[in-house]
């Protein structure tokens, strides 16, 4: 059985329903969404992060939401909520007149379509501003990473764990540290991680190539542990090696 395969069946029903349309229409492979939506909330629909305006399924901040709206709202029914959102072209915020608009807008976060609708856009662009920065196409895991510290931290993230992987991550990417902690500090040796540990923990350090047809392997998938990385001495628990290896059979 597939790692998609078993998270799936973790999944509420409505939440696999919603994340299967944005992988019908191409714009993101179903297991990729799976996987973002169990590590950014647990497939919670009204997940909240305390440190952040992150809210929903793939914990999208109000700016990123609001902006995603704008651009493909009218895709998928939410032609008037776009209109009411304008760019201001000083500061790049996106912004809403009236309160009670931005407020309803925002509400649409914790909808499972229209939040799988636009994680699927979201990890279009995101895929194509990777191909872009890193001159290759991205892995799973650096697309998912994008997700999470946006294209543009991901791809500095990237570039610093190959090229200066002790300094630390928090002075690399302060923002996202600062709403992120838990991801940024190591709780056991009680400091920030550094580059290379943060993108090790992320799963983008030797992560497996993507399978340009959109498909992802079960192997490449199982607790985000590629087949690179597996070759290379990484420790496995029993039962992700023997999912593993059930996998490649």
């Amino acid at each position: 059985m597939t790692h998609a395969l078993l998270v799936s069946n973790r999944a509420p029903a409505p939440v696999r329903q919603a994340l299967a349309e944005p992988a019908a229409r191409g714009t993101a492979p179903f297991a990729e969404l799976l996987e973002t939506a169990r590590r950014e909330s647990g497939f919670k629909t009204d997940a909240k992060n305390p440190n952040s305006t992150a809210t929903g399924l793939f914990q999208f901040t109000e700016q990123t939401w609001l902006d995603l709206v704008r651009r493909h709202g009218a895709r998928y029914g939410l032609r008037d909520a776009a209109a009411k959102i304008a760019r201001d072209p000083a500061t790049g915020r996106n912004e809403v007149p009236s309160a009670e608009d931005r407020s309803a807008i925002l509400a649409l976060r914790k909808d499972a379509k229209l939040a799988a609708a636009m994680a699927g856009e979201l990890s279009k662009t995101n895929r194509a501003s990777l191909q872009r920065a890193l001159g290759r196409e991205p892995t799973y895991q650096e697309v998912y990473a994008a997700h999470f510290l946006g294209a543009t931290g991901a791809a500095r993230l990237i570039r610093a764990a190959e090229e200066n992987p002790d300094q630390p991550a928090n002075r690399l990417l302060p923002q996202a540290a600062r709403a992120n902690k838990a991801v940024f500090r190591d709780a056991e040796l009680r400091r920030y991680r550094t580059a290379g540990e943060l993108a090790g923990h992320l799963e983008v350090a030797h992560a497996a190539p993507a399978d340009p047809r959109g498909a992802i392997s079960g192997a490449a998938f199982v607790e985000g542990i590629s087949t690179t990385r597996r070759a290379s001495g990484g420790v496995l628990s029993a039962q992700i090696a023997a999912q593993l290896a059930a996998n490649e059979s």
